[in-house]
């Protein structure tokens, strides 16, 4: 999970924002982790959590985990709303060749 999370930051590089919609001057990434997934970040916290509360044996680290999938997936749906917004039918095609989560 934090290879891809860390692979992700480095692909997205100034396009990275905190806020689920794109920057204004964003250009749409689809390489590197990108080429595999549309989310590897969320990916990457989502693998992470749930290894952990596996490694762990920790029942409230895989409800938490179970919770993070859940957030994860809706802050993405709301994303990709604004990533159409953007960048239209290339995003579109984007998401027919890529998954959302590898």
């Amino acid at each position: 999970g934090a290879a891809i999370l860390v692979a992700g930051f480095v692909n997205l590089g100034e396009n990275l924002t905190p806020l689920p919609k794109p920057r204004e001057n964003a250009q749409l990434t689809t390489s590197g982790m990108y080429k595999y997934m549309r989310h590897p970040l969320y990916t990457g916290l989502i693998l992470g959590s749930l290894g952990l509360s596996i490694l762990t044996s920790d029942i409230s680290r895989g409800v938490f985990a179970l919770g993070l999938v859940i957030l994860l997936n809706f802050k993405a749906e709301f994303e990709e709303k604004e990533l159409v917004n953007k960048f239209g039918e290339d995003y579109l095609k984007y998401q027919e060749a890529v998954k959302r989560f590898g």
